[in-house]
């Protein structure tokens, strides 16, 4: 097959894939607009929601505060009657205000009873005796919507309900909460019941009051049973839909008793969706020349195959593997110079790590060695610990990665006592109990000083839980069983064997057998029992070893 043969399947072959991304391209961008949709839609509900629940509580307020009134409380007829009507007249918040007794009695309202029929509502009857703040919705006289709140009043000494003080909100406060919104085209704001009956709409015409909307029944929202009192709650995160024809969000308010709604039409949301259809097929068009034009004016062997090994060895190198090979010829081409000058790179990052690894361990050894230098009991100690931390980690199965971090943490396991004074820590004899809070505090000192240094995080399991119990009572945290790391359970055995095995200015060292019968007492105790039988496993195979 000739060159030209070969470019020319290659050219065909690239179109496919440019078609794909742009075939992506074009679901993101419908993607991006549905979502600018969503967010315009949730946060119009919103803001909704967030005026009418203003209106709600501005409300709530009054009447709580009416409630709390000598006059209304104790239902002094002239006196209640005379409050009621000119809190009516002064706040414009209410078209009436009623008090009725436990029974649902009235016993006061701030107009005759016969102006104001919602107050022998049925629906409005299952708001007496609520003990919060309740709010109902109905449909009035001529059709229009209407909503009902309720208080409890309290007795003087605020123990027991003694009636409830009903309030029938001034609809035109509910109409100015939509009116004059910005609307583009198709879109609607809305305050529904809980029955899908509009209480107000913008713009108007968009839907008609005390009617079924069917944006509510497209967001699936069942209407809840005729007159059904609602308790005051909303929630903070609107619901979105988009069905039959719609798309829409509503935040409910007052548990569900009115509904704040932003809806748009599928038509207008889907315009700009649309326009961007139009816009990735000429994309695609250019794109497809321009795919055309860049394969036959290149090679797929000579450059992108090159190109693709070069990035999937610095994709691994970014990724920690300092490992990796570009697999290409050193040769003099290009290419070659390139791959060889980014393996000699990788080489020598390796080489550096490997430096820095050691130095960083180096280090850590000076450190074990000071803190034994300075704890003149236990010299020698922590090289004896780590070494059988290691090994009893290995033979539990620990990865070489998490064996690299036990050695450093059994190396710094101590590495708080530098804050502990020499009078406290040389001491011959036992310490006092506030010596002993303040030997307690080592591994606390240990966390404080190691976890600043990322590097040594991971290894902070030993320093700072390896005075942890099994059985919760040990410190600093009482962590219990297997709450405690691994790494630290493991250590704790191994540095009791070692600290009992060795002698001290206070005792002699104790025999094998002792202090195995002792780790075996504490098994469960202050010892994992798991780690306790593999060690214990571990110095049986070192000793048949030894024979």
């Amino acid at each position: 097959m000739t060159l030209s043969t070969r470019l020319a399947l290659v050219t065909l072959a690239a179109v496919v894939p440019v078609a794909v991304s742009l075939g992506y391209t074009y679901r993101r961008e419908q993607e991006r607009q549905a979502i600018l949709v969503e967010d315009r839609a949730r946060r119009s509900a919103q803001l909704l929601g967030a005026d009418t629940g203003r209106l709600l509580e501005e409300v709530r307020r009054e009447l709580v505060r009416l409630s709390l009134l000598a006059s209304v409380r104790d239902g002094d007829l002239d006196r209640c009657r005379e409050r009621l009507a000119r809190t009516v007249a002064d706040t414009r918040l209410f078209a009436g205000l009623v008090r009725v007794d436990r029974r649902g009695r009235p016993v006061c309202a701030s107009h005759p009873l016969s102006a104001m029929p919602w107050a022998r509502r049925p629906e409005v009857g299952g708001l007496v005796g609520t003990g919060r703040f309740s709010v109902v919705g109905y449909v009035g006289a001529g059709r229009r919507p209407q909503l009902v709140v309720s208080v409890p009043v309290l007795d003087p000494g605020y123990r027991a309900v003694v009636g409830t003080l009903l309030g029938a909100v001034d609809g035109d406060r509910l109409r100015a909460l939509v009116r004059g919104r910005p609307a583009g085209p198709g879109e609607t704001w809305a305050v529904l019941d809980s029955r899908g009956l509009v209480v107000a709409a913008w713009p108007e015409g968009a839907a008609r009051p005390a009617s079924p909307w069917p944006v509510w029944a497209a967001l699936g929202a069942a209407p809840d049973s005729l007159g059904a009192a609602r308790e005051l709650g909303w929630t903070s995160e609107a619901t979105f839909r988009r069905q039959a024809g719609y798309a829409a969000a509503h935040v409910p308010l007052a548990a569900g008793a009115l509904n704040a709604v932003w809806a748009v039409s599928e038509e207008a949301a889907l315009a700009d969706l649309r326009a961007a259809a139009r816009t990735g097929a000429v994309v695609l068009a250019l794109a497809s020349l321009c795919a055309v034009a860049v394969v036959w004016g290149t090679s797929r062997y000579l450059v992108l195959r090159p190109v693709r090994a070069l990035v999937q060895a610095a994709e691994r190198v970014r990724g920690g593997d300092l490992h990796a090979r570009t697999g290409l010829a050193h040769d003099g081409t290009e290419f070659g110079a390139l791959a060889a000058a980014f393996d000699e790179m990788v080489d020598a990052l390796r080489e550096r790590d490997a430096q820095l690894a050691a130095a960083y361990d180096r280090t850590l050894e000076g450190w074990s060695k000071a803190l034994d230098l300075r704890d003149r009991e236990t010299r020698g100690h922590t090289l004896r610990v780590t070494a059988l931390t290691v090994e009893l980690g290995r033979a539990m199965g620990m990865s070489e990665e998490e064996l690299v971090h036990l050695r450093r943490g059994a190396l710094l396991h101590d590495i708080g006592k530098m804050a502990i004074p020499d009078e406290i820590l040389h001491k011959p004899g036992p310490l006092t109990p506030e010596e002993m809070a303040v030997m307690r505090r080592h591994p606390q000192y240990a966390y404080e000083l190691l976890w600043p240094i990322e590097y040594l995080r991971p290894a902070l399991d030993i320093p700072y839980c390896h005075h942890e119990r099994w059985d919760g009572t040990g410190y600093p945290r009482g962590l219990r069983g297997e709450e405690i790391p691994l790494g630290a359970r493991i250590f704790a055995v191994v540095d009791v064997w070692d600290a009992l095995s060795s002698p001290r200015p206070y005792r002699p060292a104790w025999p094998p057998e002792r202090v195995r019968a002792y780790l075996q007492e504490q098994a469960g105790r202050q010892f994992d029992p798991a780690v306790v039988e593999a060690f214990l496993r571990l110095l049986d195979g070192r000793r048949s070893a030894e024979e």
